[in-house]
């Protein structure tokens, strides 16, 4: 989701709809879009040290704490250059 769209969506959504559920989706949608963005500009080393030390555990995460982690995982492999892909 292109952020001012989904801000424009989702005051828009706010101010003419009672219809809470498509207001809590556009939220969720904006939100990961956010998060997508702003691990985008992180820092590749924070990105790596963060993968790093949440690897241990993966298995005892909430399924939202997960799909953060995954998200960071994702960037964390666009990062790499083929020479570190093992």
């Amino acid at each position: 989701m292109e952020l001012r769209a989904g801000f424009e969506r989702l005051s828009r959504l706010c101010t003419h709809s009672s219809v809470e559920d498509e207001i809590r989706g556009v939220f969720d949608t904006l939100g990961w879009s956010l998060l997508n963005h702003a691990i985008a500009g992180a820092p590749p080393g924070s990105v790596r040290r963060i993968t790093r030390i949440t690897r241990p555990y993966r298995a005892r995460m909430t399924p939202e704490h997960l799909r953060i982690d995954d998200l960071l995982r994702k960037h964390e492999e666009s990062l790499q250059t083929p020479a570190e892909v093992v």
